[in-house]
């Protein structure tokens, strides 16, 4: 029995010297200044914990990859004071709106730039990326979320080796005609199993309802804060791309679209914009490295016009639909072949 009682004090000592050395080395900054958070070796849904928790900031970013290259020089285009870019590749609306609940739980947040697309909003209203651990526990800043993470042996290595990391993604992808060419070849070589390239995947889902319980849940409990929707730039080539080899998801689009200005314009704290139809931007290809994702430039761009309320009347589907299929008509071909043109 005495022999059980020193193994069990051992193992809770041992335990109890992990925790505070998880606690005192605190990689992902779950509890100390976020000034120098690093980059779990698993992804960013985990990092970016640290970054909403304990990070000074009172302007936010949320989105996916269309929205990981706002800097904070950027940022400053928009306005002033300090902005958290909590951006994190191939999120989903659920996983958007877990970062802006836990911000809004630690901060007093005056304005959100949120990006907004078609496949994050697809599937079950609590989706998380398929293929990627996702710690929900985290996210709702509870004690157990703070006891998995002290408890964590990822936590332990992580502590061990402290592999510093800087807060924002470096930015060191290729962009130009030739690489979207590329790109573009990719695509029409390796046509999707599903015969859906980017969002849809079933009949069993519903956009409104994604829509209700996260952003729009957002928008409605957050009243004194101005939230900046967006539609991202996707170029061209991609339109013509779903016009011409998935015509479902071209109308998806169209329907999730109607269905973000229907719902979200109705609240006097929302300011939207759409980027899918500023010719300037989706017909350069030289600010593109694939058919969706765009350069420096393209940020600065988006930051300038989000800095001012929307300009005119938002567009409707009709319209919309007449400019996209003008430019389609009017882009030169020339380096994009493949199975656009005939």
């Amino acid at each position: 029995m005495r022999k059980f009682l020193c193994f069990i004090s051992v193992v809770f000592i041992l335990l109890l010297l992990a925790v505070g050395f998880n606690y005192t080395r605190d990689p992902l900054r779950f509890f100390h200044s976020a000034n120098d958070v690093f980059k779990s070796h698993a992804h960013d849904r985990y990092s970016v914990v640290g970054k909403l928790r304990s990070s000074y900031y009172s302007n936010l970013v949320i989105g996916s990859s269309h929205s990981l290259h706002f800097t904070d020089e950027i940022l400053g285009l928009v306005s002033q004071g300090k902005w958290l870019n909590a951006a994190v590749a191939g999120s989903t609306a659920y996983e958007q709106y877990l970062s802006f609940s836990l911000a809004k739980k630690r901060k007093e947040i005056k304005t959100v730039i949120w990006e907004i697309r078609l496949d994050a909003y697809i599937g079950d209203t609590k989706r998380t990326r398929l293929g990627s651990a996702f710690p929900i526990s985290f996210y709702q800043d509870t004690l157990q979320g703070d006891a998995e993470y002290l408890l964590s042996l990822d936590t332990f290595l992580d502590s061990l080796f402290k592999m510093k990391r800087p807060m924002q993604a470096k930015n060191k992808h290729a962009y130009g005609k030739d690489v979207v060419a590329n790109a573009l070849k990719k695509y029409c070589d390796h046509p999707p199993e599903n015969g859906h390239r980017f969002g849809i995947q079933d009949d069993e889902y519903s956009l409104s309802g994604n829509i209700e319980t996260t952003i729009e849940k957002a928008v409605a409990g957050a009243p004194d804060t101005l939230f900046k929707i967006f539609f991202p730039p996707y170029s061209i080539l991609n339109h013509a791309y779903l016009k011409q080899h998935d015509v479902d998801e071209y109308q998806e689009y169209l329907k999730f679209r109607n269905l973000v200005v229907g719902r979200l314009s109705l609240y006097p704290n929302v300011h939207i914009y759409d980027f899918q139809t500023n010719e300037k931007i989706i017909t350069d290809m030289e600010h593109y490295r694939d058919l969706r994702h765009y350069d420096v430039n393209v940020y600065k761009e988006i930051s300038k016009k989000i800095s001012l309320p929307p300009q005119g009347v938002f567009i409707n589907e009709s319209d919309f639909i007449k400019k996209i299929d003008r430019m389609i008509e009017q882009f030169d071909y020339t380096n994009y072949k493949n199975c656009l043109i005939s």
